[in-house]
């Protein structure tokens, strides 16, 4: 089916150019039956019929457009052109729909199939090539004996650029020198010093290339390297990355996952960091149990089902060489290269293990039993959702919600149906539309998630001012204190709903810390019970018991009593957060 599916692939690519020119397209093949014997196809396909399939794509495109126009603050009027490349855009209705959409020029002057390759030689051209010079074994000895390194941005707007360098060791007698390509400036030979703050002047607009060198007493080159400066507000140096790429984490207080970003929008390409994460569960040597590395592109702040899955790295116990225990560390390294291949390595310290994994942005990426996983969280957000708009008489939104509900069960069945193993489009469609289902999602209840996050907040902070006012609180708490609402205006206003439910976690925390410090008068109790009265948890049915029996000793007085069901409600909450490692036993990413 593998060789069918690519020769029809060929046979469509076929018809589609012939359809650009002609109204009706002729398909022939081959193919055998279940039998063996082989049956002779005849196809036509008339350009209405191929228009009829295409045309929602090229909406899709012409709304994308839409979108990119109004991020970016642009109307039609400051757009000189819309410029045609890519093979695709030699269809008539391309251009129509284009015309029909925009009042903007339509320009294909140029060839469309060639475009991408001119700029591709173009961009070439425009790097430095790297001059390696062979040293006499005598200057060989010289180079072992110290390191350079530079620090410099590489895209500036102003007219000059800071370099910094630091050389570690013997440097004496040694001179350098720094000349630009255009040989418009030269600094000369002067005296190297362990550490060199220098400012280059940079030619505006284009691509800046400087090279440095570093000379022993005999005028001869034992050393250099290449600084590469853009001017300007983009870099001809690697283009700018176009979604931020982001690492998906558990997040234990929340029983869910969100995600952490690695690399910003518009950074420029190529891309390099590590980062050092904790194992969120154990993972037995020769289990089942895994972790999953999960990098995704798109909006930080999105629900991560709602971004582009870019690259899965899923790892298990049959691949460890010893057990992998909670809370040992993960050293991950992203590197995203000009042509934007992500390349992953993993290292468990524990372990002391390593595993490399590329991806190629042109490859379909897509697990079919984690977008079930999605699909079913979805679900149950939903079904919470309309259970509440019931209660509280929002029947217009409950119908509304109960839509969505409708729309992820047909997304669930026709992923169900799917071969784990298929090699075809159909996997790659449900993902946009999962991905699109996430966004609605988001879009429909980011506001009443906001609200009760902020409420959450101002209740928790509350409650942590009034128990820093106790004699309990040390300068430390009061410092931490202080530091976490430090950008509390920003934070709010940003309205990233993870953020502030750290930050609930973080005040609740301070809480808990004072809190379990004795003495403790009446009215310090009283402010505990309060709080641990409004917190939630796992064993909620224990809690409303003790909750209970707390009342009834608050209304009678009893603080002897109230301060024991206040010590076993904070023990509840501790034994809850103990648990919580395995809430993600078999679900999440396993790190955090």
């Amino acid at each position: 089916y593998n060789r069918l599916y690519y020769k029809l692939l060929y046979l469509a690519e076929e018809a589609k150019k012939v359809l650009t020119h002609q109204p009706i397209a002729e398909i022939e093949f081959e193919v055998k039956d279940d039998t063996g014997k082989e049956i002779d196809v005849f196809l036509e396909l008339s350009k209405a019929q191929f228009e009829n399939l295409i045309g929602g794509y090229i909406d899709s495109t012409v709304e994308m457009m839409k979108e990119i126009f109004s991020r970016n603050n642009l109307s039609e009027e400051e757009v000189n052109c819309i410029l045609l490349i890519g093979g695709s855009t030699y269809i008539p209705l391309v251009k129509t729909k284009l015309r029909e959409a925009f009042k903007i020029e339509i320009n294909s002057s140029i060839d469309p199939s060639t475009a991408v390759v001119v700029g591709a030689a173009y961009y070439a051209g425009t790097k430095p090539l790297s001059k390696k010079i062979k040293p006499a074994p005598s200057i060989d000895q010289v180079t072992n004996n110290f390191k350079v390194k530079l620090a410099y941005e590489r895209v500036v707007q102003d007219d000059e650029v800071l370099v910094l360098a630091k050389i570690d060791g013997a440097i004496e007698d040694l001179q350098y020198r720094i000349t630009r390509a255009d040989g418009g400036y030269d600094s000369g030979l002067l005296m190297l010093k362990n550490q060199l703050t220098m400012h280059l002047p940079i030619v505006e607009n284009t691509f800046n290339s400087f090279e440095w060198s570093i000379l022993n007493s005999f005028g001869e080159k034992i050393y250099t390297e290449n600084i590469g400066v853009t001017h300007g507000k983009f870099s001809i140096d690697g283009q700018p990355l176009p979604h931020a790429i982001c690492l998906e984490v558990d997040s234990i207080e929340n029983d869910t996952t969100f995600l952490e970003l690695v690399f910003k929008k518009n950074a420029i390409l190529p891309l390099k960091k590590t980062i050092t994460k904790q194992v969120s569960k154990t993972i037995r040597k020769g289990s089942t149990d895994y972790v999953i590395i999960k990098v995704l592109e798109g909006d930080v702040d999105a629900l991560p089902a709602a971004n582009k899955t870019i690259g899965i790295v899923r790892l298990d116990g049959m691949q460890l060489e010893r057990d992998l225990i909670k809370g040992s560390d993960i050293d991950l390294t992203f590197e995203i290269t000009e042509s934007r291949d992500l390349k992953v390595n993993t290292y468990f310290s524990l372990t002391d293990q390593e595993f490399e994994n590329t991806f190629n942005p042109s490859e379909i990426n897509i697990s079919k039993s984690l977008m079930l996983d999605e699909l079913n969280s979805f679900k149950k957000n939903i079904q919470l959702k309309i259970k509440k708009f019931e209660e509280s008489g929002n029947y217009e939104s409950a119908g509304f919600t109960l839509e969505l509900s409708k729309e992820i069960d047909v997304l669930i069945d026709k992923v169900n149906r799917l071969d784990e193993n298929q090699n075809s489009d159909d996997i790659y469609r449900l993902e946009v539309k999962k991905r699109a289902m996430g966004k609605k999602i988001q879009t429909v209840f980011t506001t009443s998630f906001l609200t009760k996050a902020i409420e959450d907040y101002y209740k928790s902070k509350s409650i942590a001012e009034g128990i820093l006012m106790t004699n309990e609180a040390t300068e430390h708490d009061r410092m931490r204190f202080s530091k976490l609402i430090e950008h509390e205006k920003t934070l709010l206003k940003e309205g990233n709903i993870t953020s502030i439910k750290m930050a609930v976690n973080q005040l609740d925390n301070i809480t808990r810390t004072i809190s379990r410090k004795q003495p403790l008068t009446s009215e310090d109790l009283l402010m505990h019970y309060i709080y641990m009265k409004h917190s939630s948890f796992k064993s909620q049915e224990k809690a409303n018991e003790l909750i209970r029996i707390g009342d009834h000793a608050l209304e009678n007085k009893n603080y002897i009593e109230l301060h024991n069901i206040v010590n076993k409600l904070y023990i509840l909450k501790e034994q809850d957060e103990n648990e919580n490692g395995d809430l993600f036993k078999n679900k999440g990413t396993g790190i955090k």
